[in-house]
């Protein structure tokens, strides 16, 4: 769960007077009544702080939240602004903490790669729960009435999920590795070999990109071996390979060699059609959960070499929400 507060001003107070103040604060307008605070500031913040504009019978009601597992300066922001809203425009304040009582900040003080790497494993959750809810919602369509080739098409689902899954293990590898650039260094040696497209130097000019994340987008991250590699280059403590290739029982594949055939499946039906003909949802959804697993590994292999501890404990209670997470998904 998220954390919660509004602050209750007169009604009287001019909207645009609100607005204008909200973006001083640092406060991005998205929509007529919705703002979202977020800045990178060497990766402090992780969700920022959603903002609402409502208007109730006698009060604006500004309304604020961080979600779970925000960071301490997330939760910090927070509170100031329920604070500066205050002292502006007077009022009341409400939390989940209390009447007029801020929030409690009991919330980690990650920040540079630590942050960003924890930022980039956080948000597998909700992508590999996708995976389940996809093949459940294509089950419930079909149950009653299967369309004539079922089999085929659940089969040619199976194999699109793979490029999904491909996807996803990708652009994991390529935020752990931006993330670890910034502070490595190894930076200016790696920048001496790279050869930015003219359309990314434009990107990082306009401040739509920074130098590190147009490194990596130089890099194919399509690869597990190249992978291995890549942050290998950059701590030589890294070895993806060997974190992954330690026998699992009664099982016949390491994770690295789960990596490196799904990898390979995602190049074969993307670039020459190729449909493996005994791929059943069976078999994707135990994919899913093996590269869930091995990514996981991989997270833990990287609080190890960088003495993350407290780390490591957040990442037990994610793989916990994964799970229940997905028994509801599941119907279980």
């Amino acid at each position: 769960m998220g954390a919660d507060a509004t602050n209750f001003i007169d009604k009287k107070i001019l909207k645009s007077h609100i607005v204008d103040f909200i973006v001083l604060l640092g406060y991005e307008q998205r929509e007529s009544n919705y703002f979202h605070f977020f800045k990178r500031d060497d990766y402090r913040y992780q969700f920022g702080v959603g903002l609402k504009i409502e208007k109730e019978k006698d009060f604006w009601n500004i309304y604020t939240r961080t979600p779970y597992a925000c960071s301490y300066y997330d939760r910090e922001f927070q509170n100031k602004t329920i604070r500066q809203i205050k002292q502006r425009f007077g009022g009341r304040f409400w939390s989940d903490a209390g009447n007029n009582r801020y929030l409690t900040n009991n919330e980690p003080k990650k920040v540079g790669a630590e942050s960003a790497c924890y930022m980039a494993y956080y948000g597998l959750n909700n992508l590999f729960t996708s995976i389940h809810v996809l093949f459940r919602s294509f089950n419930d369509e079909h149950k009653n009435n299967p369309p004539l080739y079922i089999p085929r098409s659940g089969i040619i689902l199976a194999n699109i999920t793979t490029s999904y899954i491909s996807s996803i293990i990708e652009d994991y590898f390529r935020d752990l590795y931006v993330a670890l650039l910034i502070y490595s260094d190894k930076r200016e040696s790696i920048f001496k070999n790279v050869r930015l497209s003219s359309s990314d130097m434009v990107d990082i000019a306009d401040g739509k990109m920074i130098i590190e994340q147009a490194v990596a987008l130089s890099f194919s991250f399509q690869n597990i071996h190249k992978i291995n590699k890549y942050f290998e280059t950059l701590n030589i403590k890294i070895q993806i390979r060997s974190a992954l290739s330690k026998p699992r029982p009664s099982l016949t594949e390491t994770y690295f060699e789960v990596l490196d055939r799904v990898l390979e499946h995602r190049h074969g039906f993307i670039h020459r059609l190729a449909i493996e003909g005994d791929y059943t949802e069976e078999d994707v959804l135990k994919d899913t959960e093996a590269v869930r697993d091995a990514l996981a590994e991989v997270y833990h292999h990287f609080c190890e070499v960088h003495g993350w501890r407290d780390a490591i404990k957040e990442a037990k209670e994610y793989i916990n929400q994964y799970e229940a997470k997905k028994q509801i998904t599941n119907g279980e």
